[in-house]
C-alpha cells in the first residue's frame, strides 16, 4: 500500500484533480490496515501514529470522500501563484507559489504538502518500528 500511495502521489502532483486526491489519501490512510495485518509494530505505536495530526486530517479527507452530499461537495482549489504582472491585484500575495487545496472542516487543506508530509511520517513509522 506504500508503494502504491507513492504513485498515487506522483499522480497528484501531476494532475491534482479531486480523484487524485481522493485515490491518493485514501490509499494513504489505509497504509495502516496493511502494517496491522502484518503484526510488525506495537500497538502502542499504531495507536500513537493514529493521534498524529497529518493522519488525522488524511482520515477526514478519506471520509469525507466515501460520505459526499450533494450540498457539500469535496472539490479541488487551484491558485495559480504570483509574479508582478501575471495576476489581478489582490487575488493572490505576491510571490506565491502555485498550490492546490481542498477545504475540509471550513479549513483549506493544501493537498501536495500534507501529501508529502504523510509520505515523510510513514516513511519515518517505517524505519522507527523495522519494517
Amino acid at each position: 500500500m506504500y508503494e502504491k500511495a507513492k504513485r498515487e502521489f506522483d499522480r497528484m502532483k501531476s494532475s491534482p484533480d479531486i480523484d487524485a486526491v481522493v485515490n491518493f489519501y485514501v490509499t494513504a490512510y489505509h497504509i495502516m490496515d496493511d502494517v496491522k495485518d502484518q503484526g510488525k509494530a506495537y500497538s502502542v505505536a499504531i495507536d500513537a501514529f493514529y493521534k498524529n495530526a497529518d493522519l488525522q486530517m488524511c482520515n477526514h479527507i478519506c471520509n469525507k470522500s466515501k460520505h459526499l452530499r450533494k450540498s457539500d461537495p469535496l472539490t479541488t482549489h487551484h491558485s495559480p501563484g504570483a509574479i508582478f504582472g501575471r495576476a489581478m491585484f489582490g487575488e493572490v500575495a505576491f510571490g506565491e507559489a502555485p498550490s492546490d487545496s481542498i477545504v475540509v472542516k471550513g479549513r483549506r487543506v493544501e493537498v501536495i504538502p500534507l501529501g508529502q508530509r504523510l509520505l515523510d511520517k510513514w516513511e519515518r513509522f517505517f524505519k522507527d518500528n523495522g519494517i
